[in-house]
């Protein structure tokens, strides 16, 4: 099962920082990690002078210490929270500091009113490359307590994320909605069936695929409820599903949606990857997209040719 030691929470020093503290404690406590650090970068015009930069990192690692100090009394006692202050591409140090010293999982915030973070457009990028999980924080959201979502599509990825989940859940006493999006593939009249009569089919698919799945679930002790969505688009549009995913998130508004950033391709799966950074751009709840330690680091290195 995946668990989490060492956190990074990027912050940009200003109010939207409120909510990204406050969920990142809650996850800090559910989580039982250890050991967290701030981080606040500078991406400064090239032609500023190295007086100035001094002065500018000077300044804002104080205003990162005051809030380290706050981070504290929020955090459970004896998490060890440190600070740190960086000039450069937001992305790369975030990524870097990642994979370099072993962080397991990034939090960032995401204003409500685009897919603008508080790491600038790199936030997609975050998102699709670093080598860790990743909590993404919408600006004025609260800590998590009532219900989780979880989308599935019976992988072994989506296993490990529900599980995170259900256990998350046993913590706060949370309720969990498993949902999963079926499909009609294009092409589907080839069969000579009518668009509801392979979608019954694809549903009755479904339903068999998740009394597999399920057999070796323990779900006992956490409230929980399934669904079966039909993406009544998809065979019209391969990027549709990420869409039909969102109005299920606003339909059952969780608290908190648990992704698992590698799924099943294709028909069957939930295309996830670009499909999880559109989700985050447009949900207005926390999403968790979680990733199994080390996964994407070739990926780094050849983004920045360690």
């Amino acid at each position: 099962m995946l668990t989490f030691s060492k956190a990074l929470i990027a912050l940009a020093l200003d109010s939207s920082d409120r909510s990204v503290l406050s969920q990142a404690a809650g996850m800090v406590e559910l989580c039982s990690i250890g050991e967290v650090e701030l981080l606040h970068v500078l991406n400064l015009p090239p032609n500023v002078d190295d007086a100035t930069t001094h002065q500018a990192l000077k300044s804002c690692a104080e205003e990162l210490d005051q809030v380290a100090l706050e981070f504290k009394k929020m955090a459970p006692a004896g998490v060890q929270v440190l600070s740190r202050v960086a000039e450069g591409r937001p992305f790369r140090i975030a990524l870097l500091a990642a994979k370099d010293e072993g962080f397991d999982l990034i939090c960032l915030g995401r204003a409500t009113y685009g897919p603008v973070s508080r790491l600038g457009t790199d936030a997609g990028t975050i998102i699709r490359k670093a080598p860790c999980s990743v909590f993404i924080v919408p600006q004025d959201s609260e800590r998590f307590r009532k219900h989780i979502l979880v989308p599935v599509d019976f992988s072994e990825r989506c296993r490990e994320a529900l599980e995170f989940a259900l256990g998350l859940a046993r913590k706060s006493g949370a309720k969990v909605t498993i949902d999963h999006v079926y499909e009609v593939p294009v092409g589907f009249h080839a069969t000579g069936k009518t668009f509801e009569e392979f979608a019954e089919s694809m549903r009755h698919n479904a339903e068999v695929a998740w009394q597999e799945f399920a057999e070796d679930l323990d779900l006992s002790g956490v409230e929980h409820t399934v669904r079966l969505d039909l993406d009544p688009q998809s065979h019209l549009s391969a990027t549709h599903h990420a869409k039909r995913l969102n109005e299920v998130v606003n339909e059952i508004d969780p608290d908190l949606v648990v992704l698992a950033s590698q799924g099943r391709q294709g028909g069957a799966g939930l295309l996830l990857g670009s499909s999880a950074a559109r989700l985050v751009s447009a949900a207005e709840r926390p999403v968790l997209v979680l990733r199994r330690p080390g996964d994407n680091v070739s990926l780094l290195q050849a983004l920045f040719h360690l």
